[in-house]
């Protein structure tokens, strides 16, 4: 097996833009919030800020080892050997 060799530049990226992610979804909530009724908003804005949990936890099960797979064929996703035999 070859040394794996990640690269900090990649790496800064997609936490970069995680970063930039988790900050959209409460500009999302007051987005939608501002579309419902008044007696809705809480509940609209609280689904938005909730799917922040749910998208990290999908992400640490799914989405690191697609980002981060060290069995790749291809340069620009991991590996897809967990989930598709």
């Amino acid at each position: 097996m070859s040394e794996v060799v990640i690269s900090a530049g990649d790496t800064a990226w997609v936490l970069a833009s995680s970063a930039l992610v988790l900050l959209m979804t409460p500009g999302l909530a007051l987005f939608y919030g501002g579309m419902v009724r008044s007696k809705s908003v809480l509940n609209m804005m609280m689904m938005s800020l909730i799917s922040i949990g749910i998208v990290s936890v999908l992400w640490v099960i799914y989405g690191f080892k697609l980002a981060f797979g060290y069995e790749a064929n291809s340069p620009w996703y991991g590996s897809f050997s967990p989930y598709v035999s």
